[in-house]
């Protein structure tokens, strides 16, 4: 039993770290992260992905009339799918909290609640709108 409890902790721990070594690197100001600080305001994902675009295969104006709309699509997209995706996984994980609830003491119950908590909140506080 504490092997099985073993293994869906470590899964659930292994799960997370991609996450937070994500934020990590956002917060050190790293290439990669999804939103950039520019002129004291953040740019959107849409302009991220235009920028980083622009930046690769460096267009001349005719073809910037081109590239944006595409780049403003496909950013809607992957984020509509983001959306999706964090949606799914949240509901993944309430339902592995309850399935663990009657295995776990009280006490790991209630270090597996506030981890959950503070994961949620600065899930939250990433970029303001996040549920």
């Amino acid at each position: 039993m504490y092997l099985a409890l073993t293994l869906v902790l470590g899964i659930l721990i292994g799960s997370l770290i991609p996450s937070l070594y994500g934020r990590f690197r956002h917060r050190e100001g790293r290439p990669g992260r999804a939103m950039h600080e520019r002129n004291g305001h953040r740019d959107s994902k849409r302009d991220w992905l235009t920028h980083a675009i622009v930046r690769i295969v460096k267009p001349d104006s005719a073809q910037m009339k081109d590239i944006r709309p595409l780049t403003a699509e496909a950013a809607a997209s992957i984020g509509e799918l983001e959306q999706t995706s964090n949606e799914r996984m949240s509901s993944i994980m309430d339902s592995l909290k309850l399935k663990l609830k009657p295995i776990l003491t009280d006490e790991q119950n209630q270090r597996l609640e506030d981890f959950s908590k503070k994961a949620r909140q600065r899930w939250r506080g990433r970029d303001g709108r996040r549920n």
